[in-house]
């Protein structure tokens, strides 16, 4: 009895562990901005299907220095603005909502946000457009012998056939 009583144990704390909510930590600095009475932060965000943003959390600023937990089951891709009646004093660039420890700070008119997502999406963005730059100023480089590379052969027929 003592065995089965241990097994039942051991796989209902598993399904707890796994059942566990996946949670995001957002802290904020906000020692470099002017707080005034109606400053708030509104985080969007983006919708695949339409293209737009959305409101996903607007939070009252109550002090320079504070956190929030949100439940995240996937990465969210957002934006995030500090404005005072309706009016935007700053914007982030998007960066992504994972379910882990992200800080948002104010510096001059510059939002910078770091998490370890976040931060290897920064270093990273620039690959995507490394390999066209390189190719481009390769000696000899002509958009006409790029683009017929990239031809399908079945048309580069029909021009020698049908001029």
């Amino acid at each position: 009895m003592r065995f089965f009583k241990s097994v039942f144990l051991f796989f209902f704390s598993l399904n707890a562990f796994c059942q566990q909510e996946k949670m995001a930590t957002i802290s904020f600095n906000m020692a470099n901005v002017r707080l005034a009475k109606g400053m708030y932060i509104e985080i969007e965000r983006y919708q695949n299907d339409s293209g737009n943003y959305n409101r996903l959390k607007k939070i009252d600023i109550v002090k320079p220095e504070f956190s929030i937990a949100m439940k995240v089951d996937e990465p969210i891709d957002c934006r995030m603005f500090l404005k005072m009646n309706d009016s935007i004093l700053y914007v982030s660039n998007p960066f992504y909502i994972t379910n882990e420890v992200i800080v948002i700070s104010f510096d001059n008119q510059d939002v910078i946000i770091r998490s370890r997502q976040n931060d290897f999406y920064q270093r990273n963005s620039l690959l995507y457009f490394a390999l066209p730059a390189t190719i481009m100023n390769e000696n000899g480089f002509s958009f006409q012998l790029l683009k017929s590379a990239y031809e399908l052969p079945i048309f580069r027929l029909m021009n020698i056939f049908y001029g």
